[in-house]
């Protein structure tokens, strides 16, 4: 992300110059996988916390 200008949130190894949020600014709104043991799908989906909206 940093070579397109738009580094991320809070992870100053790659260029960001500040932390408004406190932490790295990542966040998957879904995660899907396939259990290895199971085979079944497992997926995962949760809202960008607050800290992120506010950010926009």
């Amino acid at each position: 992300m940093q070579e397109m200008g738009h580094s991320i949130a809070g992870d100053r190894k790659y260029g960001a110059s500040d932390n408004p949020i406190g932490r790295l600014g990542l966040h998957a709104s879904v995660l899907t996988f396939v259990h290895p043991v199971t085979g079944k799908e497992m997926r995962f989906e949760l809202k960008a916390p607050a800290k992120f909206r506010r950010l926009c």
